[in-house]
């Protein structure tokens, strides 16, 4: 089966994923280290945000090893580890957001502050 020819991800794509990943390896999370995208089912012309992972240098190298006595990364691991450390970057955000809405909203001493009940209900956008 001949491979199809890379194509660049677009820049709006790669930016979707390298944000949702917050620019750090799904599977080391080590921050700060050098990263690539990763197609996970290995078609270099498939550009959808399902189908890239953020990986570092080391962990993208993983994907690749075949044969020997060492486990390959392969696709089902590469989905649980971005879609887990997705949820988790996701999470981190939303309760940073939080805590900076408290600490801008926040009654004067001695009067109650109604935004904190508001506060732990979902917006509707991440639904229930």
């Amino acid at each position: 089966m001949k491979k199809r020819p890379r194509t660049a991800i677009p820049d709006g794509v790669a930016a979707q994923v390298l944000f949702a990943s917050d620019r750090t390896c799904c599977v080391c999370r080590i921050p700060g280290k050098p990263i690539q995208l990763h197609h996970i089912d290995e078609d270099t012309s498939s550009h959808h945000p399902a189908n890239l992972s953020v990986l570092c240098l080391e962990c993208h190298k993983e994907t690749q090893l075949d044969g020997g006595f060492s486990r390959k990364l392969n696709t089902v691991q590469v989905r649980t580890y971005r879609d887990d450390w997705q949820s988790r970057v996701a999470r981190r955000r939303d309760l940073a957001d939080r805590r900076a809405i408290l600490a801008t909203t926040r009654a004067p001493a001695g009067q109650r502050c109604q935004v904190q009940q508001v506060l732990l209900i979902s917006p509707p956008w991440q639904g229930t």
